[in-house]
């Protein structure tokens, strides 16, 4: 009995530790984008790549991207700043050139 209180009180332990770590890791990329300034150029819609794009239409039903900029990060990730029109209302997206959905301060 002692044994598997011992396990509940090292299962419980290491729960409330991982949260205390993610949650300065969530504050230190908050951070890290408020202090980094990312510069966008824009491009044509055609220079979107294809694995963008298909994300895009995976994630919203009715969406066109009415404009599309790049950029190109320090760290040599290339993101893109959409701006799409999705169901009558505009909204801003970021991806990375894989199609994956790019969050600020991710990009170590």
């Amino acid at each position: 009995m002692r044994l598997l209180s011992l396990i509940g009180l090292i299962a419980i332990v290491s729960l409330v530790a991982r949260k205390s770590v993610e949650a300065q890791d969530s504050f230190a990329g908050q951070r890290m984008a408020t202090e980094f300034k990312i510069s966008f150029n824009r491009i044509e819609l055609s220079d979107v790549p294809a694995f963008v794009s298909l994300a895009v239409k995976s994630e919203y039903r009715q969406v066109s991207i009415s404009q599309a900029y790049k950029s190109r990060l320090p760290c040599g990730m290339v993101i893109y700043k959409l701006y799409l029109n999705v169901e009558g209302s505009i909204r801003v997206t970021y991806y990375e050139e894989d199609g994956r959905k790019y969050i600020p301060g991710t990009d170590d």
